[in-house]
């Protein structure tokens, strides 16, 4: 009896041995090679990746070009096109910015422009309606046509824009982002999301009230001081604001979507009441 113990004894661990011979050997020669090989395969990715070229690195520096000859309409056409066909290039953001600059200065030259049109103004006109007529902003008809004042005369000639922009606010990305017919106009980036916790995307709203404070008192555009003014978007959603943040204490604690002062401004000029209002995360 007890040599056959011996003898199970023996035999385990000759089977022991076996076993670890076996799992070393298919360690070696078989698993050991193939994370080799996967190793290898991740590294020729890798280098591939790193070595694929940017190719709208190369169409932005064409854009450049043209930029500096003074070509600004078809530099953004072909911004548009990098855009499309490269939307993951490392100049994307620049381009974006480029393209909302352009826009933004066609629209507020008196450069021809789809959509824009001139207006003489008639005996009896007011701004105010004429900017409602033309789907349009008192402040943009003064900026469009370098006017500090709300007087007009007939025969005055305005150069007029509908402004039916759509807004999407990105929390995620960080943007208020203006889109003219689908396309891409420009985009204002958010410093800082000081939303209601009953404010939470998705929402659609839209412009309800353009507010201009001087002093504690709320100030119209024929108002002296309305240049100088505080101004503030609200929307048809309570809570969701669009304010200027100036970094004071005080702008700290207003619940609202805070971006720099000379962006709310040019929003101010841009946005009128009724723009539709989308905020995505």
């Amino acid at each position: 009896m007890g040599r056959l113990k011996l003898v199970f004894v023996f035999l385990s661990f000759l089977i022991l041995v076996a076993a670890a011979v076996f799992v070393a050997y298919y360690w070696e020669h078989v698993v050991k090679p193939d994370l080799a090989i996967e190793q290898e395969l991740k590294k020729e990715v890798n280098v591939k990746a790193r070595a694929a070229p940017d190719l709208g690195v190369r169409e932005f520096e064409q854009v450049v070009e043209l930029l500096k000859k003074g070509e600004s309409m078809t530099a953004r056409e072909r911004l548009y096109y990098l855009m499309e066909y490269y939307p993951d290039s490392s100049v994307l953001p620049e381009a974006r910015r480029i393209v909302g600059e352009i826009n933004t200065d066609l629209l507020i030259s008196k450069i021809p422009l789809e959509g824009k049109s001139e207006y003489v103004v008639k005996s009896g006109d007011a701004l105010a309606a004429i900017a409602r007529h033309h789907q349009t902003t008192i402040d943009y008809i003064m900026r469009a046509n370098g006017r500090t004042t709300s007087i007009i005369h007939p025969g005055d000639r305005l150069w007029v824009f509908p402004l039916n922009f759509e807004v999407v606010i990105d929390q995620s990305e960080k943007v208020i982002r203006l889109e003219l017919k689908g396309l891409f106009f420009k985009e204002y980036p958010v410093i800082k999301f000081a939303l209601p916790p009953q404010v939470k995307a998705p929402v659609k709203a839209e412009i309800k009230d353009r507010v201009a404070w001087f002093e504690e008192k709320r100030v119209l555009f024929n108002n002296k001081n309305y240049l100088n003014s505080k101004k503030w978007l609200q929307t048809s959603r309570r809570g969701l604001i669009i304010r200027a943040y100036d970094g004071s204490d005080k702008a700290e604690e207003e619940f609202g979507i805070l971006v720099a002062p000379e962006d709310l401004q040019e929003m101010f000029t841009l946005f009128r009441v009724s723009t539709s209002i989308r905020l995505v995360e």
